[in-house]
């Protein structure tokens, strides 16, 4: 039997601390990157290319991330969770800590980005993994949704600390102290160097540490296809991955294109920090208050409902904001409040349900988690390579509307799948029972048949019978 340690308050901690610190540190280097890439590069980069080359980096940074993941999920299966920690948020402030210092060429952003990527891929996994560890140690279905809405909880206090605290810090800086915009930006990023590393340590010393299980280790190829195939026989895990890449996209909605757009209509300067910071903090900070919500209502209503609400929420915030984008007005009224809040409100929901569908599905064994947590972070992944790339291009060329519009189809994507696995769960399931229990029951009525012939005959009985 595996040897699991004993698990504790500070360990759920540790969690959630974990989850604030991972996803600061993301939506920060998404949100200051359109002013990384006017500030620090040489020679700047023009205003009508912003969008394009921020969805090169992204590119690249998930490209790298889709197999990063899956190999951190093996890793940490084999050398345990904490490891797999400290080593994603060292790299993580090596890359922070490379921008701040070390950045004036396009090459160089790159770089720093494929090292960034490296670190945030594991720090990502691991959330999902975490929560797989820790679930046997919630007893009840009810216990375990509520960590999984205060992980969106504490998800969701990262998001608002990089939109309110790490976004506008070059502005605080340029005019509380002498430097300059360029001085100002490289001193953010040495501060989020600082802050990926020591809150990394701390996390990694209150992380319990990895139970003993005495399961075989199957080759890599064997442990990443039972993974990667999980979907093709649970439906649960099919709509897990897919709210993960829902998930994952939106967010980029909230760090990439909202800031984009504010810096198209209020300028690359300090309305432009401004206005981005607070769009992304409303629908950061209602997801906030939503989330241990959608926990409680996760677990009464069912995972497949929840995802399909938020999903159709996500699909109107995203149609809303769209329609203000494709206006054109310098001045946006209330309604693009409206739809940067629904969006926000459908992330926190498919983001705790998510998890949920991945980490509490019967199907996954434990020396499967890891993978399984990989899977979910490379679904994640493929969804932002996506966004960020098409949606770039699409940023410069169609629209500042068209990512919104391409985001909105997918969460009505997501919805009408979330429908079709709530219906099959609810009627399908009783059905594909009921078939089965008649096919033993038939099977057992031929093995009692047989055995009477046997015992009534003039044959000898079988033994074993």
């Amino acid at each position: 039997m595996a040897d699991q340690p004993t698990i504790n308050r500070k360990h759920l901690s540790a969690h959630l601390l974990h989850a604030l610190t991972t996803i600061s540190l993301l939506v920060s280097l998404s949100s200051l990157t359109p002013f990384l890439l006017r500030t620090l590069l040489n020679p700047p980069t023009p205003p009508h290319l912003i969008g394009t080359r921020a969805g090169d980096l992204g590119f690249v940074d998930e490209c790298v991330s889709l197999v990063a993941a899956l190999g951190w999920g093996v890793v940490s299966d084999r050398v345990g969770v904490r490891v797999v920690v400290g080593v994603g948020f060292v790299l993580v402030g090596v890359a922070f800590l490379g921008m701040g210092v070390a950045m004036r060429e396009v090459w160089q952003a790159f770089l720093w980005r494929v090292v960034f990527a490296l670190g945030g891929s594991a720090c990502v996994a691991m959330i999902t993994a975490l929560l797989a560890q820790l679930s046997p140690t919630l007893h009840t279905k009810q216990r375990h949704g509520r960590q999984a809405g205060f992980i969106g909880f504490a998800s969701g206090i990262g998001a608002l600390m990089a939109v309110f605290i790490f976004l506008p810090l070059p502005a605080l800086l340029e005019t509380r102290t002498s430097l300059d915009a360029a001085g100002a930006l490289r001193t953010t990023f040495q501060i989020l160097a600082a802050y990926a590393v020591l809150l990394g340590a701390l996390i990694v010393i209150l992380l319990p540490p990895s139970p003993n299980t005495a399961t075989p280790r199957l080759p890599l190829p064997s442990h990443l296809s039972s993974a990667l195939l999980l979907p093709l026989h649970s439906r649960p895990i099919a709509l897990g991955y897919l709210s993960s890449a829902l998930a994952r996209a939106s967010s980029v909605l909230l760090s990439l294109f909202i800031p984009l757009w504010a810096n198209r209509v209020a300028g690359e300067g300090r309305e432009g920090y401004k206005l981005a910071a607070e769009l992304s903090g409303v629908a950061q900070l209602l997801g906030l208050l939503l989330a241990p919500f959608v926990g409680v209502l996760t677990d009464h209503l069912g995972r497949e409902s929840v995802t399909s609400l938020s999903a159709v929420i996500g699909a109107l915030g995203c149609a809303v904001f769209a329609l203000v984008a494709n206006s054109n007005n310098t001045h946006p009224g209330p309604e693009v409040w409206v739809g940067a809040g629904l969006i926000g409100v459908g992330l926190i929901g498919v983001t705790t349900t998510s998890l949920g569908l991945c980490t509490h599905a019967r199907e996954v064994e434990a020396y499967m988690r890891g993978a399984v947590a990989g899977v979910y972070s490379l679904s994640g992944g493929l969804a932002i390579l996506i966004l960020t790339k098409v949606g770039g291009v699409l940023f410069d060329r169609v629209g500042p509307a068209a990512p919104f519009w391409l985001m909105s189809g997918f969460n009505v994507v997501v919805a009408v799948f979330g429908v079709g696995v709530m219906y099959l769960n609810r009627w399908g399931a009783p059905l594909e029972r009921s078939e089965r229990r008649s096919e033993e029951a038939a099977v057992d009525e031929g093995v009692e048949g047989e055995r009477r012939r046997l015992l009534d005959g003039d044959e000898e009985e079988v033994p074993g019978w």
